[in-house]
């Protein structure tokens, strides 16, 4: 049986701050908060895209990969 799949609360008990956005047509990329999605913290990461449809700043582009903010998170035994 799989795993479910993370919440964003789950998320933040790790240190992951937000989402990583980036524009597959113009490479742009940048940062955006789980606070400034306004979703509840039991919302299951992969519902993120569905509920919000991200745009490319640069280029203007709705073709965006969507991760986890990965540089804040601290695995067990890290400090």
């Amino acid at each position: 049986m799989a795993e479910p799949p993370p919440t964003i609360g789950a998320l933040k008990t790790l240190g992951v701050t937000g989402v990583l956005p980036l524009c597959r047509d113009c490479k742009h990329g940048g940062a955006v908060a789980f606070d400034a999605l306004g979703l509840p913290d039991d919302t299951p990461f992969p519902h993120v895209l569905g509920s919000r449809r991200f745009r490319c700043q640069n280029c203007g582009s709705r073709d965006c990969h969507v991760t986890p903010d990965w540089r804040n998170y601290r695995a067990s035994g890290m400090g």
